[in-house]
């Protein structure tokens, strides 16, 4: 992780008003969700799994990659529009804190995530103040590489001036929520 990365981490986990509140995670597909189920568990965390499974006040994640959101609509890798509902959403209640996404650059994934991502954290974000002038802060899982067609360091540089922290190890990205 870089400096600056160190940094929003540092002051993430120091910030004010992040205590008692819960993590969601709204992910486009089982592999990852899976993964941060586990190593939120593994940390402490009562996780649940899916929308159907929050427990009350409790962190969440929910695999929207499954049957039950894309009936009819194209795959979250392709479309943010379920995504960026859940998290406008999320930013609604008031026990969600921070928020945890991934990202999947490459080909078969949308063209330009950040072009339909951003707007949405910054809606949440402005949901989130208007409702009680809460906090809320987002860590994305940014799965690429440098030769994916997006533009990694495109794709990155426009999360992190929402102030989204950027991780890109998916597992660093849970530990990151988690803190």
């Amino acid at each position: 992780i870089d400096r600056t990365a160190r940094q929003q981490i540092e002051t993430l986990a120091a910030g004010p008003g992040l205590k008692g509140r819960c993590i969601r995670g709204l992910y486009s597909g089982g592999t990852l969700s899976y993964e941060s189920l586990f190593i939120l568990r593994y940390l402490g965390h009562q996780v649940g799994f899916d929308a159907e499974a929050i427990p009350a006040g409790g962190d969440s994640v929910i695999d929207m990659g499954g049957d039950r959101y894309t009936v009819g609509r194209p795959h979250p890798m392709i479309d943010f529009r379920a995504r960026c509902e859940s998290l406008i959403q999320a930013a609604g209640d008031s026990e969600v804190g921070v928020v945890l996404l991934d990202v999947i650059l490459g080909y078969g994934s949308h063209p330009d995530p950040a072009s339909e991502l951003v707007p949405a954290l910054l809606e949440a974000q402005t949901v989130a103040s208007d409702g009680g002038g809460r906090r809320l802060d987002c860590v994305v899982a940014m799965c690429g590489s440098p030769s994916d067609p997006q533009g990694l360091q495109q794709q990155q540089k426009a999360m992190t001036d929402t102030g989204a922290v950027v991780a890109r190890s998916h597992a660093m990205a849970a530990r990151i929520a988690s803190a």
